[in-house]
């Protein structure tokens, strides 16, 4: 049998990544929030921090059965593998997706600014907001009726920020909008993204081809990827974007969040995959 096991625990920070919009955070464009003037409003983790990086791979070779009969042939040569991966999920930022600070930094395609985050046990506020249709903006919304709905905002609570729901990932109604002129006192790199947890197996059996040659022998491999079939998802589809920033919109609890806010529409890895083969090897 042989184990091994690597655990990485990490932090990386730098003021440089995300400057540019679609570059090195995607969409995280990073941000119309920031200052060309003082490069310590932009330090936050970088895109590809990750804080747990847990790995461990196991190979087993199956006894073989002592004896002759045909059954025990079928029985011989068994050995399987193992790769177990987890790790802590990749930082992203709450964004507005007007420039609403006039920072006069371009960002090419538009330009973002981070939200305001209310401090804890402040500032709860209840705001009845214009919509459209019937249906609830995100889980966890009242539904839009009569062309209105109310909104609830709360303070900002960095363990309950996170829902842990695929389709809305994160609660909206902890941010606000900041001033017009003003960046927003949202960090970057504030949210995590999910985890990744996958199980990929190997199943191989040996087979000796002694007419071919002393070493020579077939080997049947059944290879197994995310065994568990276990749901990894990306960041946000919207990476973050909690609000418009229409210029016209004062501060604070003003604008109803975007629709789908949070909302994760792609996998990080692939669903179950299984492959077969067979090769000869000599």
């Amino acid at each position: 049998m042989e184990f091994q096991s690597a655990y990485t625990w990490s932090k990386s920070l730098d003021t440089t990544q995300g400057q540019s919009y679609f570059a090195d955070c995607t969409d995280q464009a990073e941000l119309e929030g920031t200052s060309p003037l003082n490069s310590r409003i932009d330090k936050g983790p970088s895109c590809f921090d990750l804080r747990h990086n847990w790995h461990v791979n196991l190979l087993y070779h199956i006894p073989n059965i002592s004896s002759d009969r045909l059954p025990a042939k079928f029985l011989r040569g068994w050995w399987v593998g193992n790769i177990v991966t987890a790790r802590t999920g990749f930082p992203f930022t709450p964004l507005v997706s007007v420039g609403r600070s006039n920072n006069a930094i371009f960002a090419g395609q538009g330009t973002t600014g981070i939200v305001d985050r209310p401090n804890v046990g402040t500032d709860t506020t209840t705001a009845t907001l214009r919509c459209s249709g019937t249906a609830s903006a995100f889980p966890g919304a009242p539904p839009c009726s009569n062309g209105s709905v109310t909104y609830q905002f709360i303070p900002f609570d960095k363990d309950k920020v996170v829902t842990g729901d695929p389709n809305g990932w994160f609660n909206p109604l902890m941010f606000r909008l900041a001033p017009t002129g003003f960046l927003g006192n949202g960090s970057r790199g504030m949210l995590r993204g999910p985890g990744l947890s996958t199980w990929d197996l190997s199943l191989n059996k040996d087979t000796a081809l002694p007419f071919l040659g002393e070493s020579t022998k077939l080997q049947f491999r059944a290879e197994i990827f995310n065994l568990l079939n276990h749901a990894n998802f990306s960041i946000p589809a919207s990476i973050g974007r909690v609000f418009v920033g229409t210029l016209a919109d004062p501060a604070g609890a003003s604008e109803a969040p975007i629709s789908n806010v949070g909302r994760i529409t792609t996998t990080a890895t692939s669903s179950r995959q299984i492959q077969l083969a067979l090769k000869v090897i000599f």
